[in-house]
């Protein structure tokens, strides 16, 4: 969720709360104000009433114009001694003159004529029909909600925007910075909030740190392995001389020649690497069409050759030419691995490998194991079958970074007892 939409669905929230807490409590006082001006003007009738009966002036009809109406009742002085304070309170009162019931305010009292006789007056006056106003309330209040929730969305979607604006622009400089482009070619817009061109200073300085970082690493790597192979090609020749040496025990010559294995399989590791780094590093530029198909059909030569022993059997099925943009030489490392992967790996004599090639994808898939490699996994540096000795564990790892280079998907499927590696191109 992005921050403007989380701040703006937290202030709807708040606005939200607020305003019905409002509008109940405006509510509660519209209707106390309307009470409090009904009981003075029930006040005010009670009092011309009880002066007229007790000047013997004519009395009001009990029913006038207005709808007002009250009602005189001879009391005991019991009754009015219980009776207590004025007593004010809503009922539906029938109204004659509609016909129907009306919602009224009512007011009880009690007065004496001066002569030891007690007198309870009952009087009520129409009022307001509380399910109108709430209704009219609610109505209201549906409607100014919305409009305040639109406004209040809008205005803070332009403020959010504004503000957020020089934020926006370093998450973009974020997600296009990368270590290996220099650093000048990316450039910050200034602001004036002071966390944001904070955060700017700290960004560009992590970034400047980032690329010296890449920088001294590359060329250790580079150095490394070049210094690396020398001495190691060195102790190889010695070694092969040494096993030229006709007083060496057979056990001697025995140890002689694991030591030339571990020296060759530390010499192509170190070359693995030393791709590896030049792969990440894009410093394979040249660019050229590569078609899948021929590229595919020496390389099958080649390997049928060198695993001959295996006897495995290669299946095609070509549905249409496969042709990409990428550098040849990182075109033939890539399906050398997958068919690499696709010999060692498989059944001797009894195995086959099955290519399939259309317009859109290469597919390589070969028999093996029965159950189905951990896809989580196979694609991380250094993973390997352990029944393989003089394995590096970084062909698929160098498989799939060539293909992120080229923006190409590689995925693995396990179906029908066919371990399977597909090229598939992105969009």
């Amino acid at each position: 969720m992005k921050l403007s939409t989380r701040i703006i669905l937290r202030l709807s929230a708040v606005f939200l709360t607020v305003f019905t807490v409002w509008v109940v409590a405006f509510y509660f006082v519209i209707v106390d104000e309307i009470h409090d001006e009904t009981n003075d003007s029930l006040e005010n009738y009670s009092e011309h009433i009880i002066r007229n009966f007790l000047s013997d002036n004519p009395l009001p009809t009990p029913e006038s114009d207005l709808n007002n109406t009250y009602s005189i009742r001879k009391i005991t002085l019991r009754e009015a001694l219980e009776f207590g304070a004025d007593k004010y309170y809503d009922e539906m009162v029938y109204v004659k003159a509609r016909r129907e019931l009306e919602p009224c305010r009512t007011m009880r009292t009690v007065f004496s004529d001066g002569n030891g006789s007690f007198y309870e007056l009952k009087v009520s006056i129409p009022t307001f029909e509380k399910t109108d106003l709430q209704g009219t309330l609610l109505q209201s209040v549906v409607y100014l909600f919305m409009l305040l929730l639109a406004v209040t969305i809008g205005v803070t979607t332009w403020i959010v925007s504004r503000s957020f604006r020089s934020l926006y622009k370093l998450l973009d400089w974020l997600s296009h910075f990368r270590v290996d482009k220099p650093l000048n070619e990316l450039t910050l817009g200034k602001t004036d909030i002071v966390e944001f061109r904070r955060l700017n200073e700290v960004m560009q300085h992590t970034a400047r740190h980032n690329v010296e970082v890449f920088e001294r690493q590359r060329e250790f790597i580079s150095h490394a392995s070049h210094e690396l192979q020398t001495p190691l090609t060195i102790s190889r020749n010695k070694l092969e001389l040494l096993l030229q040496d006709p007083h060496l025990s057979e056990q001697q010559l025995e140890l002689v020649y694991k030591a030339i294995q571990s020296i060759n399989h530390i010499v192509q590791l170190n070359k693995t690497l030393l791709l590896f780094s030049k792969i990440e590093n894009r410093q394979f530029t040249e660019i050229e069409s590569i078609s899948i198909s021929d590229l595919l059909h020496t390389l099958v030569e080649e390997y049928d050759t060198v695993f001959a022993d295996r006897a495995v059997t290669v299946v095609w099925q070509e549905k249409g030419p496969m042709t990409l943009e990428m550098n040849p030489t990182l075109a033939k490392v890539l399906l050398s691995n997958l068919l690499k992967n696709a010999y060692v790996h498989n059944i001797a004599h009894e195995g086959r490998i099955s290519i399939s090639l259309s317009a859109e994808v290469c597919a390589i898939a070969n028999t093996g194991k029965d159950t189905p490699l951990d896809e989580g996994v196979i694609f991380e540096r250094f993973y390997h079958d352990f029944s393989q000795e003089h394995s590096s564990g970084l062909g698929l790892s160098i498989a799939r970074s060539i293909c992120q280079t080229y923006s190409l998907d590689l995925s693995y499927t396990f179906d029908e007892g066919l371990h399977l590696f597909s090229i598939r191109k992105q969009g």
